[in-house]
């Protein structure tokens, strides 16, 4: 079955490289595990090796829904649930999950997230929207993460920011980077499905997502829109 519309040497491409990235984390998951049975490390190393291995995890379940959720939008065009999802809750425990990754990593995290911004929506969808927004700013960061996440409620609807002081995107790549498969040539791992799905989940609910950068060095800002005023 194909489930991607894609020219034969794309889809060729495309296998290969979720082939690679899906390979990826599991030899870093292995790494850690084996790291771990050394029993001379001392107890900082050991929590290293431990962080390493759930964000390892998190990274690999990441690629796997991406695959999968890409699938589903293609085959099951009517596939997105409706129901109220509380927006602010659901981005916090998102950030707070990846916070200990990021401290780890001597960055910093901000959220300003205000309580109880509801919409009407599919969890799984918006939960993937924003992982892959974030999975991309901690990606693209490099030594140092700096990333701030708010989240405002706007008349008719919820507006996201998801701002980091990373690598930045050439003004010429901007097109480019809802393209599926498309990674750049940044070096940095992935599938190249994360900011198309992301935009395709933010449309799929009436919204939409932009992402703006000031060039190479000069960070990236994720924006997304999503309607509010259906809720009763």
């Amino acid at each position: 079955i194909r489930i991607f519309a894609t020219g034969g040497n794309t889809e060729a491409a495309y296998l290969a490289g979720v082939s690679h990235n899906l390979r990826t984390p599991i030899g870093a998951i292995r790494a850690a595990a084996q790291a771990l049975e050394d029993t001379s490390i001392d107890l900082e190393q050991r929590s290293r090796f431990h962080q390493a291995i759930v964000h390892e995890t998190r990274s690999l379940a990441l690629r796997i829904d991406n695959v999968l959720e890409t699938g589903r939008i293609e085959i099951e065009r009517l596939a997105f649930e409706r129901q109220a999802v509380n927006l602010s809750q659901l981005i916090r425990s998102i950030g707070e999950f990846s916070r200990d990754l990021i401290n780890i990593r001597g960055g910093t995290l901000r959220l300003n997230i205000p309580p109880d911004i509801w919409i009407l929506g599919d969890q799984r969808g918006l939960r993937l929207l924003v992982d892959n927004l974030l999975d991309n700013a901690i990606k693209y960061s490099d030594e140092t993460i700096d990333i701030s996440i708010g989240l405002e409620n706007r008349p008719g609807f919820a507006f996201l920011q998801i701002i980091d002081q990373g690598v930045g995107i050439r003004n010429e790549d901007l097109s480019q980077v809802y393209r599926r498969f498309w990674r750049g040539d940044t070096g940095r791992s992935g599938t190249g499905l994360g900011l198309s799905l992301a935009q395709g989940i933010a449309r799929r609910h009436g919204g939409d997502v932009h992402l703006h950068s000031d060039g190479l060095d000069r960070g990236s800002v994720a924006e997304v829109w999503l309607p509010t005023e259906d809720l009763p």
